[in-house]
C-alpha cells in the first residue's frame, strides 16, 4: 500500500509543478515507524548512552505538516513502563520539526535517511544529539497508550 501511494505521488510531481521535496518527504513520512532512539552523552565516568525502543507515528494534515504520537520504552529498565507522548510536527527545508505538546525541547532532524524502509540519522533536542534507526509497520496498536499517558496532556491548544 505505502508503494503504491508514493507511485502516485511521484507521478503526480511529475505532472504538476507544485510538488517539491519537503511535501515529498512528508508524504514518506506520513505512518507508523518503529525501532530505537539512542542518547550518547558524557558523564564524569566516560561515554555513556541510554536506548529506547520508539513507535512513533507522523499523521499528515497538510502538504508539510500534521501531529503525531510517541512511545518509548527504555530498553536497561523494562520496569519502569513507557513513556507516551504527542507532537505536531513539519517539513522545511528539508528539516523535520517536532513539537512535543507537554512542552518538551522542540526537535530537530537535519541528518537522516528516509525512503519507503528506513528511517534513520539524528536528531537535535535541546543540547542533546539523539541516534535513530526506524523501520515502517502497519499492526502497531496505539490504544493502550493513548488511554493510559502518563503526565502528559493531550490538549493539543497547549501547542507552544
Amino acid at each position: 500500500m505505502r508503494k503504491t501511494r508514493l507511485l502516485l505521488a511521484a507521478f503526480c510531481c511529475l505532472l504538476f509543478a507544485s510538488c517539491d521535496k519537503d511535501s515529498l518527504k512528508a508524504f514518506v513520512l506520513d505512518g507508523t515507524w518503529t525501532g530505537y532512539l539512542e542518547n550518547t552523552y558524557q558523564d564524569r565516568w566516560g561515554v555513556s548512552s541510554v536506548a529506547y525502543k520508539t513507535a512513533i507515528k507522523f499523521v499528515q494534515e497538510t502538504m508539510y505538516s500534521g501531529y503525531g504520537y510517541e512511545v518509548d520504552y527504555d530498553v536497561s529498565r523494562p520496569d519502569d513502563g513507557y513513556y507516551y507522548s504527542e507532537f505536531s510536527w513539519n517539513v522545511n527545508d528539508g528539516v523535520i520539526t517536532i513539537r512535543y505538546y507537554n512542552g518538551w525541547n522542540p526537535v530537530y532532524i537535519r541528518d537522516y535517511t528516509l525512503n519507503l524502509a528506513t528511517f534513520r540519522g539524528r536528531w537535535i533536542e535541546g543540547t542533546r544529539e539523539i541516534f535513530f534507526d526506524f523501520s515502517p509497520t502497519s499492526n502497531f496498536d496505539w490504544t493502550p497508550y493513548q488511554r493510559n499517558s502518563r503526565g502528559v496532556t493531550t490538549d493539543k491548544s497547549e501547542t507552544p
